[in-house]
């Protein structure tokens, strides 16, 4: 008969030798671990490697559509002259400025930032993923983050370095340190979304972001839904009007329209480009914000050139055709939508002052920053016969007049709302 401790003792000395088997063999199967440092770095520039070759493919797209539009551009360029080329509007496309000799051209044509952020993001995912599946130890979002930014922007310094034209009486460059800058500020914010989405789906990080503001404060994120809901139909809005008014133009025959194929597919090009931008520049517009239309340049500290204001409310600024006043329904809807929407979700339907309230001030500074990204200084022949064309509204009129549309129109879309669901 065996004795009760013995049988623990032995039992507990079978677990035990179980467990050393299977670690065993575990590290058996397992492949050899590379140096953890290694292998993040090669993660993170993975990603801003695959991006870069992205970004320089967009540049390249640009010149392309500038060669289409006009015909003597880059005749007699080589590969190389090509690709640097190619590299200095993709740069460019960063943000970083575009100097032209004394000119200094300046954009960010959020569609082709919109292309690179879903570029960098899937990237970053992927190789996160990869990671995991191989065993090895990913870095965390915000680490992965940061040193696809810094890579970036070090590839960014590089290009701008590099690719340059230095002879002739006019060089064309990018601004260096504008170019790591640039380049490290979106290679972080996209790497730490994509980094996040390798964990979990978009939509998942999105509902746990609205539940954390949701904890945190009720009234704040019932302001934000509202207030997205105003921004994105009036965004809608807008580009609805946009169309509206390329049709009649066409109709009317009042602005010269080349139908080659050419001129088409440069067309095509700029559409998805900078279509982000005209839409914003548009909400702006019908918020009251004054917009500037027109060429002007800058040469060592001097500007010349005309630029046209718009505005619906006429700050100083040139008469502004009739038709442009059809542009205020775009927030008299808009934020009539948002109220109506915050009173559908509001818990308490007696908090109308601090729900609209905190509302209209979500909508005045998320305007302000796309407003602010979305100015257009371009190219001449797309806004203008000469000299750098520029179309860009006042960010701070813009935020300032979102605010308070936001709290006029959305305190009376609150209360149709209210009289329609009989409260």
């Amino acid at each position: 008969m065996v004795h009760p401790r013995d049988d623990d003792r032995a039992r507990r000395g079978s677990g035990t030798t179980g467990v050393l088997d299977r670690l065993r063999r575990e590290h058996r199967i397992r492949p050899p671990a590379r140096p953890p440092s290694l292998a993040r770095f090669r993660q993170a520039s993975a990603s801003a490697g695959l991006a870069f070759l992205i970004l320089l493919c967009m540049g390249v797209f640009l010149l392309l559509a500038l060669r289409l539009q006009f015909g003597q551009l880059g005749a007699g360029f080589n590969p190389v002259a090509i690709v640097a080329a190619g590299a200095i509007l993709a740069l460019a496309t960063l943000g970083a400025p575009l100097h032209l000799g004394e000119v200094e051209v300046s954009v960010i044509p959020l569609g082709a930032l919109c292309a690179l952020g879903i570029a960098l993001i899937w990237s970053s995912s992927t190789r996160i993923s990869a990671a995991r599946k191989h065993s090895d130890q990913p870095l965390g979002p915000l680490s992965h983050g940061a040193f696809t930014g810094g890579i970036f922007g070090l590839l960014c310094l590089l290009a701008a370095l590099v690719f340059r034209f230095r002879g002739g009486s006019d060089p064309v460059s990018v601004g260096a340190f504008q170019a790591l800058l640039w380049g490290t500020v979106w290679g972080s914010l996209f790497g730490v979304l994509g980094a996040l989405r390798s964990e979990v789906s978009g939509a998942v990080q999105i509902a746990a972001l609205g539940r954390a503001i949701e904890a945190r404060s009720r009234i704040a994120y019932e302001g934000l839904c509202s207030a997205l809901v105003m921004l994105i139909s009036g965004a809608v809005l807008s580009c609805a009007a946009l169309l509206l008014w390329a049709i009649v133009a066409l109709v009317r025959n009042s602005v010269p329209i080349d139908l080659s194929w050419r001129s088409a597919a440069a067309a095509l090009i700029y559409l998805v480009a900078f279509a982000p931008n005209v839409v914003l520049i548009c909400l702006g517009m019908s918020l009251g914000a004054p917009v500037e239309v027109g060429g002007r340049i800058s040469v060592a500290g001097n500007s010349f050139g005309r630029l046209t204001e718009y505005s619906l409310l006429d700050w100083g600024g040139e008469a502004t055709p009739a038709a442009a006043f059809v542009l205020l329904l775009v927030p008299l809807i808009s934020c009539a939508l948002g109220g109506g929407a915050a009173y559908r979700q509001a818990v308490e339907k007696r908090a109308l002052l601090e729900v609209v309230g905190t509302a209209a001030l979500w909508l005045g500074v998320l305007v302000l920053i796309l407003v602010a990204l979305a100015e257009a200084r371009l190219g001449a022949g797309m806004l203008g016969r000469r000299g750098i064309a520029r179309a860009a509204a006042d960010p701070l009129s813009a935020g300032v007049l979102a605010c308070g549309w936001g709290a006029v129109l959305g305190w009376v879309g609150w209360k149709l709302q209210e009289w329609r669901s009989g409260g």
